[in-house]
């Protein structure tokens, strides 16, 4: 290996170990923003009759599909939703023994907010995993699951 590509690998090294131990800080950091409102999120996690939808849009989205991914390895019955699908009928799914989990970083997706009116008017609960207590998402939501991410975590926030 060439003197420049050692340097150049070293130089990769020292980033790959600065972004794992940023991220390895920050979920360090959730433990310390738990409170109270965890519990009533797992309440209505567990007392749901029927399925927790989990939705949320770009990253939140991506997000959103593994949750319920790992939900139903645990043996919840969860399953994700596209909320844009949603605005066009595939909101019919929506019952009044579900759980919609939204995660949304800020609160303020129209996509989002137009599906869990919808999901309100069905009878489903909601809970919001925001950063955003206030938002029009927390507002509408019967729990807040409040979790902030450090600024340095989030490249493009």
């Amino acid at each position: 290996m060439t003197r420049a590509a050692e340097q150049s690998a070293e130089k990769w090294m020292a980033r790959a170990r600065e972004v794992v131990s940023r991220e390895a800080a920050a979920v360090n950091s959730l433990a310390g923003q738990l409170d109270d409102s965890v519990v009533e999120v797992a309440r209505l996690m567990l007392g749901c009759k029927g399925h927790i939808l989990v939705t949320g849009a770009g990253t939140s989205r991506a997000i959103a599909h593994r949750f319920a991914h790992l939900l139903s390895c645990c043996g919840t019955s969860a399953l994700p939703l596209n909320a844009a699908d949603c605005l066009h009928g595939g909101a019919g799914a929506i019952t009044d023994r579900d759980v919609l989990y939204v995660i949304s970083k800020g609160g303020h997706s129209r996509e989002i907010n137009s599906l869990v009116e919808i999901a309100k008017q069905k009878g489903a609960r909601i809970i919001a995993h925001t950063e955003s207590p206030d938002s029009p998402l927390g507002k509408m939501s019967d729990a807040i699951y409040r979790i902030e991410a450090p600024e340095d975590v989030d490249p493009m926030a």
